[in-house]
């Protein structure tokens, strides 16, 4: 994945300037590719709201994060810090 990032790292290109915060071995058994999308289905289905301090693309991968690996993460933002209430549980409940 880092090399995928310093690929397209730069101007005009898709990313500026992406850092890599945590990384970690995926430790769920169902991980299939069909397994990550209901995961993300069942996620946005237990609320779909976007919001800047708590429900956004920080929060969601620090979610992801958690469910594939076991481990914590927080979003990089300080603010968000704050207002962080972990979800990953809302990936495994069909809705």
């Amino acid at each position: 994945f880092e090399n995928y990032l310093l690929e397209y790292t730069g101007p005009q290109k898709r990313f500026m300037d992406p850092q890599v915060h945590h990384s970690a071995q995926v430790r769920i058994s169902h991980r299939s590719q069909e397994d990550i999308l209901q995961y993300i289905l069942n996620y946005v289905s237990e609320d779909g709201r976007y919001n800047e301090r708590n429900r956004n693309c920080q929060t969601f991968a620090a979610d992801m994060f958690r469910l594939l690996t076991g481990l914590q993460a927080e979003p990089v933002t300080d603010l968000l810090t704050v207002f962080y209430r972990p979800r990953p549980m809302c990936f495994l409940y069909d809705m």
